[in-house]
């Protein structure tokens, strides 16, 4: 069911990147600059990369849909949730359920959400708040200690 896949967790979700990987490459901050994001790729290290986009995937960028569909197709990405990638899917939530009046959005937030399909915004949905690998951690943001971290 599609509201099932939308599930905001409790605790932030903390995952592995398997070890295979020779080089991991992080980006920050996306935003929908999807031909930006493409001229990046020509830069990335060779070798067996793994890519970690930090979050903030959508909004402020005209080509929100297009990074999202972009990084879901990819399996050497491992895509965070980021604070304007959960607002999308805790919006969906408010549609849903026929509460969305209680999130106070902009124009241009709605013309960004009306771009995402159910399976962009189930992508974003089941991206985790961190990863783990090798001895490092990425995360978007800070970690709150009063909340703690689960592992899987």
């Amino acid at each position: 069911m599609y509201s099932e896949s939308l599930k905001i967790p409790k605790y932030p979700i903390i995952k592995q990147i398997p070890e295979v990987y020779d080089n991991i490459v992080l980006i920050g901050d996306i935003h929908g600059s999807y031909e930006q994001l493409i001229q990046l790729y020509k830069y990335l290290p060779q070798g067996h990369n793994a890519v970690v986009p930090l979050g903030d995937l959508v909004d402020r960028g005209p080509f929100s849909s297009e990074v999202v569909r972009f990084f879901a197709k990819d399996k050497d990405t491992y895509c965070l949730s980021g604070n304007h990638d959960e607002k999308h899917v805790r919006y969906e939530n408010h549609k849903l359920n026929g509460t969305e009046r209680q999130m106070k959005v902009k124009d241009d937030f709605l013309e960004t959400h009306k771009q995402l399909l159910p399976e962009d915004l189930a992508f974003l949905a089941s991206c985790p708040q961190g990863y783990t690998w090798r001895n490092f951690l990425f995360i978007h943001a800070g970690i709150l200690p009063a909340y703690g971290i689960r592992q899987n």
